[in-house]
């Protein structure tokens, strides 16, 4: 009787010790490992340029708790985490109501910590998602042309952060597309006070440095070295990151994936500064760079070929200039965005004017005034109307489309320009 219980003992002993523990640590091992595998198919997915695949995988890591101890991290640690990154997708592809919609529930989520995991397991909830979370719903209420609603997100996200310390760089967008230059500019230089290498406070800068005729300071402050992906991890987390070789292999895919993001921007947008300036060598050389390091993101490479297209039509080569406005085209065509749209055609009504196709470039900015949004963009397009206008000769409505440039209140070079030729234009009525 007392062998039979010692038995038992044993047995229950050695199931609680030994075959527990080791179930859940092969468990957790498993999680892991597929966790993991998760990050890379989504990055390799980013690659790869299959967005319709990667919003599927989206989709079902957002549906799926099969994996324990992601769904703890995810509902415990950093929670809003995969939704903010789901959202951050969805406006990359233009699709600006459904990215809001995961915004506010990354937000929702974020605001919401789980702190009795760190009694469990002494894992402290991440406090980086809810700021990130409030930058991109800044970003995609700019987008949607919804400029109070991101102004007073901003605002919240500044009580947040310690005093004078600054990250988020969205609201400077948010006064760029509303034609406050000036404060755009501020919010920017801001920003760099706190991040010299903030890409999009530099983007914004030099934006609104060329649409004031600032053509010096709008490419100078585009020289820079964009930061590097491992930026973004706690020295304690890349020290533990950097000793698994499957997170140093994600962290090969993060470098790989902004090395197509990051730099080629930089230089489609020096690209536009030299254009704007009317350097088309210059413009030229800084295409030739990006060409080498285009990746599949469709936005960046319709970028790439309509100001391809204007280089050309500058130069007097219809051919090339229609071949490259073809690509845009087509690539817009796949991957339809209100911007797109609207940055598409105004690059084909330039490139025809430049041509002296005048009616053809009338046409495009008519259909580019059909997706205007923003502020600054109803000011280009009347600008370029009027352009049109003029030198089709027809009076009254170059002074039309210039008295709209100028009404707005909107102070660019091209605001200048339009004053200066409603002068010249009211001059010739009176004689």
């Amino acid at each position: 009787m007392n062998a039979r219980l010692v038995t038992e003992v044993t047995s229950l002993w050695f199931i609680l010790d030994v075959v527990v523990p080791l179930s859940i640590a092969v468990w957790v091992l498993v999680d892991v490992q597929l966790s993991q595998r998760r990050q890379r198919q989504r990055m390799q997915l980013r690659l790869a340029g299959k967005w319709d695949e990667l919003d599927a995988h989206y989709q079902r890591a957002l549906r799926s708790h099969r994996l324990i101890l992601p769904f703890l991290m995810r509902k415990y640690v950093i929670p809003g985490n995969l939704e903010a990154g789901y959202a951050a997708f969805l406006h990359q592809r233009g699709r600006f109501e459904s990215a809001l919609e995961f915004t506010d529930r990354a937000i929702a989520l974020a605001r919401k910590p789980r702190w009795r995991l760190k009694s469990l397991f002494g894992m402290q909830p991440s406090t980086k998602t809810l700021p990130a979370a409030l930058n991109l719903r800044v970003l995609t209420l700019t987008s949607l042309g919804r400029y109070d609603e991101a102004r007073a997100t901003a605002a919240e996200l500044r009580t947040m952060l310690p005093s004078g310390h600054r990250k988020n760089s969205a609201d400077c967008l948010t006064e760029l597309q509303s034609g406050n230059l000036d404060q755009a500019l501020n919010l920017a230089y801001e920003t760099l006070s706190h991040n010299i290498q903030d890409g999009i406070a530099r983007l914004v800068a030099s934006g609104a440095y060329s649409l004031r005729g600032d053509f010096s300071p709008a490419a100078n402050i585009l020289y820079y070295e964009p930061g590097d992906v491992t930026e973004h991890y706690s020295p304690a987390d890349l020290a533990i990151a950097l000793k698994d070789r499957q997170s140093v292999k994600f962290i090969a895919l993060q470098r790989q994936y902004a090395a197509t993001i990051h730099e080629p921007i930089r230089l489609l947008t020096l690209a536009d500064v030299y254009i704007e300036q009317g350097t088309f060598d210059d413009a030229t050389r800084a295409l030739d760079a990006a060409e080498k390091l285009l990746g599949p993101n469709p936005v960046i490479r319709c970028s790439y070929h309509r100001r391809r297209a204007l280089c050309a039509a500058a130069s007097g080569d219809t051919q090339r200039a229609e071949q490259h406005l073809r690509e845009a085209r087509s690539i817009l065509q796949q991957h339809p965005t209100r911007s797109t749209q609207w940055e598409t055609h105004m690059a084909a009504g330039r490139c025809h004017l430049a041509l002296q196709a005048i009616e053809k470039a009338t046409a495009e900015f008519q259909s580019a005034l059909g997706h205007v949004l923003h502020p600054i963009e109803k000011h280009v397009t009347n600008y370029w109307l009027g352009r049109a206008a003029e030198a089709a000769r027809h009076r009254a409505d170059a002074i039309r489309h210039y008295q709209n440039a100028v009404a707005d209140g909107i102070e660019t070079r091209m605001r200048q320009e339009a004053t200066e030729a409603l002068a010249r234009l009211k001059d010739l009525s009176g004689q």
